[in-house]
């Protein structure tokens, strides 16, 4: 393993990261085939497969996507309430953000830590 490149992640950011990816893929899968909602799907989708690339292949620059995310899924929220979302997707919307934002903050500290 490249130290410049590459660290090995551990604790609540990197299971964090991972319930995020699988929150992202799974619930955009049933909407992949809906006309009106496919593109958001397949977002979804790219997002969490990118996240959970990011993060099992052990890349620095996993706390910085974790942290894009965060601020994607922060305008996400605030368009949905804008835009008349129901309670359940702005319940969602807010699990989404804190899980990205618990994240990001644990593997920024993983990322400060290994830097000495």
């Amino acid at each position: 393993m490249d130290a410049k490149r590459e660290i090995e992640w551990k604790g609540w950011g990197r299971w964090l990261s991972f319930a995020t990816s699988a929150l992202l893929i799974l619930i955009a899968v049933p909407f992949v085939f809906d006309h009106g909602l496919g593109s958001y799907a397949g977002w979804n989708i790219f997002l969490g497969l990118l996240l959970f690339g990011t993060i099992t292949s052990g890349n620095r620059k996993a706390p910085l996507l974790a942290l894009i995310l965060t601020g994607l899924m922060a305008l996400r929220l605030v368009v949905g309430i804008v835009s008349g979302s129901n309670v359940i997707e702005v319940v969602m919307g807010l699990l989404m953000l804190a899980m990205t934002t618990g994240a990001a903050y644990d593997l920024r500290k993983q990322v400060t830590s290994a830097n000495g």
